[in-house]
């Protein structure tokens, strides 16, 4: 047993180091794809919201299959039908897959394959969220 499941306080400071170096990872990705806008709002809690929502903030995680038969995967929970993704899903088009791309590279796939996700766009999704009206967003 290693000491962080020996010692709660431990395994939160692990935790919270993970989740500010994933939150890094994505604002240099966002910043690097010239969404500075976006890079700003990944510390704020309509983005922190949506990711919780989405993934969790499990960079790796992927979903059971929901979105027409497939899974989606990583922090932004990327469809499996889009061809890009598809390299990104360890098993292919199943629950047990790990998504495998780097945060600051899902960033980037954000802002090229959805122009139209912007900070205003992330406080939209927060409010639906917060009010029970969120079905997603790709």
């Amino acid at each position: 047993m290693s000491s962080e499941e020996n010692d709660p306080v431990a395994a939160d400071e692990v935790a919270h180091a993970e989740l500010a170096s994933v939150k890094q990872q994505l604002a240099e990705g966002f910043r690097s794809a010239g969404r500075a806008g976006l890079a700003e709002a990944v510390t704020g809690a309509d983005f922190g919201l949506w990711v919780q929502t989405e993934s969790g903030w499990n960079p790796r995680v992927v979903s059971g299959r929901t979105n027409q038969g497939m899974v989606n995967g990583g922090l932004f929970q990327f469809w499996y039908g889009h061809t890009w993704a598809q390299r990104y899903f360890s098993r292919g088009n199943d629950p047990r897959s790990v998504f495998t791309m780097p945060p600051a590279d899902q960033a980037r796939a954000v802002v090229r394959h959805f122009p139209h996700v912007t900070a205003a766009t992330v406080h939209r999704y927060a409010q639906q969220i917060r009010n029970g009206s969120y079905s997603g967003w790709g």
